[in-house]
């Protein structure tokens, strides 16, 4: 009996994090697309971490607020970016959640300085570089995806 449910709670967690993966491709797309991520995206994700209520999951929401302070005191960092963040650590738990924001950030950073050696590279110039703004969606649906694929707490 206790296999069993070991079993059905390695099925939920699978579904759950499919949903999660899903919805996160979902929010990438458009905003690649439209520079917007609806709030029924990031509320549909707030809502799979009652799939499998735990308390400390749900403090995950926490994870947003390193994005919360930049973007109160610098800028540049979109509201539905944020609420984005917090809704997948509400998914994975805090740590998680942090973890894959920080992985998403590299992946940003990393593209970035591809896109600036390429230009440099071709000589093209770099004004319009500046001030340009990625999506970070994108980013994050890697960031979350790598914390899944080493082992991340989704429905365990």
């Amino acid at each position: 009996m206790q296999a069993d449910a070991e079993q059905i709670s390695r099925i939920i967690g699978g579904m759950q994090a499919a949903a999660f993966l899903l919805l996160l491709c979902a929010a990438a797309f458009l905003d690649l697309k439209s520079r917007v991520i609806p709030d029924a995206i990031s509320v549909s994700i707030a809502l799979l971490s009652l799939w499998s209520v735990e308390p400390l999951k749900l403090a995950g929401i926490f994870a947003a607020v390193p994005f919360l302070a930049a973007g109160l005191a610098v800028g540049g960092i979109g509201g539905g970016d944020i609420k984005l963040t917090g809704a997948c650590g509400m998914v994975v738990g805090f740590w998680d959640g942090l973890w894959g924001a920080m992985a998403g950030l590299l992946f940003l950073v990393l593209f970035h300085n591809a896109v600036t050696l390429y230009r440099r590279i071709r000589k093209q110039p770099m004004q319009g570089c500046r001030g340009y703004a990625y999506p970070f969606a994108p980013f994050l649906l890697l960031g979350m995806g790598c914390i899944l694929l080493s082992g991340g707490t989704i429905g365990r």
